[in-house]
């Protein structure tokens, strides 16, 4: 078919392919494609979205009350009272003590710092046992069950119980000191002989003094 022009010619109208017989399925086609790519770009963008906002939430920082105390978490238990005192009774060190409870010495100090009772079975435990080591010591300076007295525990007891007796240093008055010194380390007999030799010098030095004060005094 075709049409005649102005100039008399005769335009020819062309004739429809098969091709383009199907463009309306093509088209739909297009349509589709075009409803898919803008779904999974929805889809993208609404993940994202998601993520960032969850990045948020997981970075936003917590409230003091919620926040989650490092370290290991304190499992004390009202056994470790009776355990730590018998501990203590035999005469373990605290560092022992911890071993034994199978926690630090951090830990165990702060046990006695947040649990009263658990500070006072511990120094009841340690009283006890300095006391059992205390009646030995006194026991072996005396003589105890047929055995000699023992002259160095003798020593070491008056030393701490009388200490302004049986100090290697001694002031007997504000003038008048016995000293006892030397340039090695005295054994137990060294130490003896050496107060006792001082003593004696001393109490001979006494009444000499007396004497001379006396005749001060008779002369004024």
């Amino acid at each position: 078919m075709g049409g005649v022009t102005a100039a008399g010619r005769v335009r020819r109208t062309p004739m429809l392919s098969s091709a383009n017989a199907r463009d309306p399925s093509r088209a739909a086609g297009r349509a589709l494609l075009a409803a898919l790519g803008l779904f999974w770009s929805g889809l993208l963008l609404l993940g994202a979205f998601a993520l960032i906002i969850l990045y948020a939430l997981m970075t936003q920082p917590k409230p003091k009350d919620q926040l989650q105390k490092r370290g290991r978490k304190s499992d004390f238990r009202p056994e470790y009272i009776l355990i730590a005192k018998a501990c203590a009774r035999f005469g373990a060190i605290e560092d022992e003590i911890a071993n034994e409870l199978n926690i630090g010495p951090a830990t165990l100090d702060r046990w006695k710092q947040k649990y009263p009772e658990f500070r006072c079975a511990l120094k009841a435990g340690k009283e006890a046992s300095d006391d059992r080591v205390e009646r030995s010591l006194y026991q072996l300076a005396i003589g105890w069950n047929g055995q000699p007295p023992n002259t160095t525990a003798a020593i070491f007891w008056l030393k701490n119980r009388r200490p302004d007796r049986w100090r290697d240093v001694q002031q007997v008055q504000s003038d008048v000191g016995v000293y006892l010194i030397s340039d090695h380390p005295l054994t137990e007999q060294e130490w003896i002989e050496q107060r006792a030799s001082a003593n004696a010098k001393r109490i001979d030095a006494t009444p000499v003094r007396q004497s001379e004060e006396s005749s001060t005094d008779t002369e004024t």
